[in-house]
């Protein structure tokens, strides 16, 4: 709890919080980027907000009191994001609500019917035209992408099923197909023990899994390898993209920087598997080879492993 108290804080001053409010994070690790009423993902909404707060008080029928209201009601929201929160954009949510009804509000003050429906039409698909590009353009292009990709096509489940009818099929070509969670559940030998380093989706493996959360205590690398060393049959697969991003995040634990773990991995491993595009490795623990094997896993169809249920 101590662990994860320290990631979900706001380390600076309330001035500092109110300065992120409207102005990019210079001290951010990857850049500059807006953690508040700017970001990209936002776009106009709070620009028209402030501009309807004052469109709404023209209205001179009375309804000055939930203006009034609804402004306290935004008033509040901000200073228990500033103060109970850690700066992040997405906790603004909540001030959509109040927002959307000072703009409707705003709008409706305008001279004609007409002008009203223009000017909120045009607010509003201009907005949802801005999203609808936000979004189209993340992934490389491809939003939706990973929508398509099941739990089976993460574990190699319909792979088993389908080695189980054809053996034969199970080839060196037929492994270096293989994702992480399909090489480690499918192509290990029996009775193989694997421990994640950086990664934390257990679920995703048949196999014995050891792992660490963001938020454990993490053993040293020396620990781990006197651990892992104890047998003939102890594997690790390292995500080096995780590693990385929890060092960005500044979350990660001392001592375990991608650097660190590449030159554990040099000292203490046996390369079996690299996934450059993921940025993960699967190595076996043990005296390190002179020349690093190609990046196969070898295994008989006959020993291949059944999951554990």
């Amino acid at each position: 709890m101590t662990r994860f108290k320290s990631g979900h804080e706001f380390q600076g001053s309330l001035v500092d919080a109110l300065r992120l409010a409207v102005l990019p994070d210079a001290n951010d690790p990857s850049g500059a980027r807006h953690r508040g009423l700017l970001h990209p993902q936002w776009f106009a909404f709070f620009p028209m907000a402030c501009l309807a707060v004052a469109g709404a008080f023209i209205r001179r029928d009375g309804s000055a009191r939930l203006v009034i209201t609804l402004v306290a009601i935004v008033a509040v929201q901000l200073c228990l994001w500033l103060t109970t929160t850690h700066i992040q954009s997405r906790f603004l949510m909540p001030l959509l609500v109040p927002c959307c009804m000072l703009m409707g509000m705003a709008v409706a003050v305008l001279p004609t019917p007409r002008l009203a429906w223009v000017t909120g039409s045009t607010a509003v698909l201009t907005q949802c035209a801005a999203l609808v590009g936000i979004f189209a353009s993340q992934r490389g292009g491809q939003p939706n992408m990973l929508l398509s990709i099941t739990p089976g096509d993460r574990t190699g489940e319909p792979q088993r099923a389908y080695l189980s009818i054809n053996p034969r099929e199970f080839t060196a070509e037929f492994v270096d197909s293989l994702g992480p969670e399909q090489a480690v559940n499918l192509a290990l030998p029996a009775g193989a023990r694997i421990h994640l380093i950086g990664g934390a989706t257990p679920l995703f493996f048949t196999r014995s899994i050891a792992y660490n959360t963001t938020w454990d205590a993490w053993p040293s690398l020396e620990k781990l390898a006197a651990f892992t060393s104890s047998g003939d049959q102890n594997f690790v697969l390292v995500n080096f993209g995780e590693l990385e991003r929890l060092a960005r995040s500044g979350i990660i634990e001392p001592g375990w920087s991608a650097g660190a773990v590449s030159e554990w991995l040099r000292l203490n491993s046996q390369p079996v598997k690299v996934w450059p595009e993921l940025g993960q490795v699967l190595a076996k623990i043990g005296k390190p080879r002179e020349v690093p094997p190609e990046a196969t896993l070898p295994q008989s169809p006959a020993t291949l492993p059944a999951p554990n249920r």
